[in-house]
């Protein structure tokens, strides 16, 4: 995978707890052969040894299809199954952290609250806002 992909079509978010596990990679090659380009392993309470059996499969159904692997909160795992990339969020290792695990050519994928969080942060600290109101004469009506 190129260092500047464009992710387009369907993204399907797996779990075990909504997915029978005599069905699960059954399913999931159901929802890339109907045009899911990518697949989240999500596995919140799932000891790590099965989340590396689950990725695997996966990962053999998303590269038949030409579908990319995001794995759930676990880099590391992510790493040694070959995963396209990790989705990691605030409870789970820090963007340097999970950076420094994944090559390059991985993706990261953190939420828009963690990244909203961070900015907030950073933007309060940087800038000082002026006021941005100003007086103006409302007596004349809008004409639309």
């Amino acid at each position: 995978m190129s260092g500047h992909t464009t992710l387009r079509g369907l993204y399907a978010i797996t779990d075990t707890h909504l997915i029978p596990r005599d069905r699960f990679v059954a399913t999931v090659e159901a929802a890339v052969h109907g045009g899911a380009t990518l697949v989240q392993l999500r596995e919140k309470d799932t000891p790590r040894a099965e989340i590396v059996r689950l990725g695997r499969a996966v990962l053999e159904v998303t590269r038949r299809y030409g579908a990319l692997l995001i794995v759930n909160d676990h880099p590391t795992i992510a790493k040694e199954i070959g995963a396209d990339g990790v989705h990691v969020g605030r409870e789970d290792p820090p963007v340097a952290e999970t950076r420094a695990t994944l090559s390059r050519n991985r993706i990261a994928v953190f939420p828009l609250s963690y990244l909203y969080t961070v900015c907030t942060g950073l933007l309060a600290r940087m800038f000082s806002w002026p006021q941005l109101t100003t007086p103006r004469n409302f007596s004349d009506p809008i004409k639309i």
